[in-house]
């Protein structure tokens, strides 16, 4: 049969704490406390018990002690949350056991302030709901000596701006303003360079410099 194992009720008062808690030793390692549920002789898993933590009443579930003590909790398997999951500190995956970590394997993940990584090797951008757009941003941080954008330094072979099966504008700029935009292609093909005002346009070759119009004529 079932037992029930409960501190004693208060009318006017706050209800009696229950606490279960291993034996302490004096010279080699305190008792441990080991809450199981109940296993089934047909050794199928569906018939195991299942271990119910604040299932009714509690309206707090706390693991170790904020001001006192703070303990590790290892989880040995899936953990699913049925609602949101809030840290307070440093997310870390996968920092003690393993050397690869694979994040949303089969969902997408969505960001929606800041995404901070020392290299990326792959990104996309995507609709937000309620807020579409798929306007993908780079940009440094804000601290530091070097706010610089890094594009392809070391590893990378080759480098493509642009799309390979459309024509799409494709600007560099130094500026908000229109007369900012230093290189332009626009959706047609055709190419402007511009320098600032008052600055020159320099174009320096350890050979010749060699401009073909349309026509083949060498200017």
């Amino acid at each position: 049969g079932d037992v029930v194992i409960e501190a004693g009720s208060a009318s006017g008062g706050n209800g009696g704490d229950l606490k279960l808690r291993g034996g302490t030793s004096n010279s080699g390692t305190g008792g441990d406390v080991v809450i199981d549920a109940g296993d089934s002789t047909t050794q199928a898993s569906s018939y195991e018990g299942i271990i119910h933590i604040g299932p009714t009443s509690a309206s707090f579930v706390r693991v170790g002690e904020s001001s006192n003590k703070q303990v590790q909790t290892d989880i040995f398997g899936d953990l699913t949350v049925h609602g949101n999951l809030l840290t307070t500190n440093d997310v870390v995956y996968a920092n003690s056991y393993t050397s690869y970590v694979q994040v949303s394997t089969s969902q997408d993940g969505m960001f929606h302030q800041e995404v901070r990584a020392p290299k990326i090797t792959g990104l996309d951008a995507e609709d937000i709901t309620g807020t579409p757009t798929s306007t993908l941003t780079l940009d440094a941080g804000m601290r530091g000596s070097q706010q610089h954008v890094v594009i392809a330094p070391s590893e990378a072979t080759a480098v493509y701006i642009g799309s390979s099966t459309s024509t799409i504008p494709v600007s560099i700029r130094q500026g908000a303003n229109a007369g900012d935009v230093r290189v332009h292609a626009d959706g047609s093909g055709a190419l402007s360079v511009t320098s600032a005002a008052g600055q020159d346009l320099t174009l320096a070759s350890g050979d010749d410099v060699v401009v073909t119009t349309a026509a083949s004529k060498t200017l």
